[in-house]
């Protein structure tokens, strides 16, 4: 009998935490994970690994709620204990760098992110090899970089080099390839190549929907690493018509479908990304303001102005309580909502 208080309980309240966090369930995560690091904080001190990963496993559900200070925090305290603990190059590092780095791009972050994927992958490489999946995930991460940046032939090269890996080391229908295509199908759109980008749209989307289990919820690796939500995908292999990575790929098409002037057809795939993002999310996420922003875009544009200020509005209330005054989005959501005055 261990009681509990024991420092093994702890895995169990952990594990609990991850199942609710899969769940959707982010209040009962939080109180698991909580539990754990109360417990091990008492029983092994502050700079034990296992104190990491708590920090790493908060950070990360923080951060799927939008909650970037404290997930910033979380990080950079299981960070600071991996690498006074492990050596600088352990791959768990690695998978930190990773998660600040993700972080720092949802902040809007260019300088920052850039930094950290690049630690991460230098890790990965030298521990890992050129060809292991999790250099993969590096490659994306700094594609997605550097399509921000506009910096599309180092995007391209990344992008490519990642789908290659996940091609020959996990076959071609895996969510992780998916997210590849996804990728690539935003670079060719960033270019203009709306053909391209719509086939790698559509090879996406049917991979999602064949592998992605109904109503199931977003999944996070809940002892190392964030995923980043459109740049790995999901290797739960069981998300279906109603998860959120599908939404992701509702929305690409409708800026697509904009882009090309077919206005019905993109106002289709935005609405199914919201409704799917509202049951998935909640209401007051990130992703769901970039989703209405899209929305208020589209009816701006279509002269529809009542129906364009009602989405904006929305996308800015929910960025100014989930990512403060001083963010991008912030911004973007002002200036969209006073050209709709």
């Amino acid at each position: 009998m261990l009681g509990p208080e024991h420092v093994d309980v702890t895995a169990c309240y952990n594990d609990l935490g991850g199942l609710h966090s899969d769940l959707g369930e982010t209040d009962q995560a939080k109180d698991y994970y909580k539990r754990a690091l109360e417990i091990r904080l008492r029983k092994l001190g502050h700079e034990y690994v296992d104190v990491a990963t708590l920090y790493n496993n908060l950070g990360s559900l923080h951060g799927d709620l939008g909650g970037t200070d404290k997930a910033k925090d979380y990080y950079k305290r299981a960070l600071a204990i991996r690498l006074k603990k492990l050596e600088p190059e352990h791959v768990d590092v690695a998978d930190c760098y990773n998660n600040l780095g993700d972080l720092h791009s949802d902040l809007g972050e260019t300088d920052q992110p850039k930094d950290c994927h690049n630690r991460a992958l230098e890790i990965k490489l030298i521990k890992l090899g050129p060809e292991h999946v999790d250099a993969a995930l590096s490659y994306n991460n700094l594609g997605v970089l550097h399509v921000a940046l506009g910096e599309t032939d180092q995007a391209e090269d990344y992008h490519k080099r990642a789908l290659e890996i996940r091609l020959k080391k996990l076959g071609h229908e895996r969510v992780d390839v998916a997210a590849c295509y996804s990728n690539l199908g935003i670079l060719q759109s960033h270019l203009g190549e709306t053909d391209q980008a719509k086939d790698y749209y559509k090879h996406a989307l049917e991979i999602r929907l064949k592998k992605l289990g109904l109503d199931h919820s977003p999944r996070r690796n809940r002892s190392t690493k964030r995923l980043p939500k459109e740049c790995t995908g999901d290797s739960s292999e069981n998300l279906g018509p109603k998860h959120v990575d599908v939404a992701a790929s509702f929305n690409n098409l409708g800026i697509l479908h904009v882009a090309l002037g077919e206005t019905e057809q993109a106002k289709e795939y935005y609405k199914r990304a919201l409704e799917i993002l509202l049951k998935n999310l909640g209401a007051e996420h990130a992703d769901v303001a970039a989703s209405h922003n899209n929305l208020g875009t589209l009816y701006s544009a279509l002269g529809e102005i009542s129906e364009a200020k009602d989405y904006y509005k929305r996308a800015l209330e929910i960025r100014l309580k989930k990512l403060g005054p001083e963010h991008v989005d912030v911004a973007t959501s002002q200036q969209s909502g006073y050209f709709t005055q």
